[in-house]
């Protein structure tokens, strides 16, 4: 993941009113990732570090997702815990 990609979730992850400035939240989690697609919220963007996704309901729907056209970014361990 660039730099600069890195650097803007990190503010929209820390700074209430850069979410609200963009129009965006952020989701952290399984279950709230879960949450969020089951109340048909739109995704913008999955990050995900394979390496650390375990749970099979969440792996099939970044999958689904993708096959959808849905952006899906992968990243290494370390990218995913400093998110």
């Amino acid at each position: 993941m660039r730099e600069h990609t890195m650097r803007l979730l990190l503010r929209l992850r820390d700074s209430r009113g850069e979410r609200e400035r963009r129009g965006r939240f952020f989701v952290e989690g399984v279950r709230n990732f879960v949450a969020a697609i089951d109340c048909g919220r739109s995704i913008d963007q999955i990050i995900v570090s394979p390496v650390l996704l375990r749970s099979v309901v969440a792996q099939k729907l970044v999958r689904h997702a993708r096959r959808q056209g849905g952006i899906v970014t992968e990243v290494s361990p370390e990218q995913f815990r400093r998110l």
